[in-house]
């Protein structure tokens, strides 16, 4: 596979974006299920913000591997376990956003109900993760020699 070249203003904004999604999610950190199922408005809100860190975060990965010369994994699970093999992520990002591509599997396909508990743990977790994973690409991509 040929690499491709690195798009780091891609790459910066999508990073950007993923900041402003976990930014969204911070004011509903602790919202328990009952709440998510009383008030749609706010579910829908919340799973919206999840959707869109997870996207973001698989697009990055998307264009990290393509940029490494890495075949791109079978799921979306497999590319975060190819981003810790590549040196982009650690093992416990890799884990946590391999489960998150799980969970917006779900929410964007409706292959079942995703139980509200969920959904409110993500709300109050994934603010955090959703940084760590930033700092991380963010730092991989300083270590880059320019182009």
């Amino acid at each position: 596979m040929t690499p491709r070249r690195l798009d780091r203003d891609r790459i910066t904004e999508a990073l950007r974006s993923i900041e402003l999604f976990a930014g969204d999610l911070e004011p509903h950190a602790g919202v328990t299920a009952a709440e998510l199922v009383d008030d749609r408005q706010r579910r829908n809100a919340i799973e919206r913000a999840l959707i869109g860190i997870v996207d973001l975060a698989i697009s990055v990965g998307t264009h990290l591997l393509a940029h490494l010369g890495r075949r791109q994994a079978p799921t979306y699970r497999g590319s975060f376990e190819a981003l810790e093999a590549a040196g982009v992520v650690d093992a416990s990002t890799a884990a946590t956003f391999g489960s998150a591509a799980g969970m917006r599997n779900i929410l964007v396909h409706q292959y079942t109900q995703i139980d509200p508990e969920v959904v409110a743990r993500a709300a109050t977790t994934m603010p955090a993760d959703a940084r760590r994973y930033v700092e991380q690409v963010a730092g991989w991509l300083l270590d880059q020699p320019a182009e």
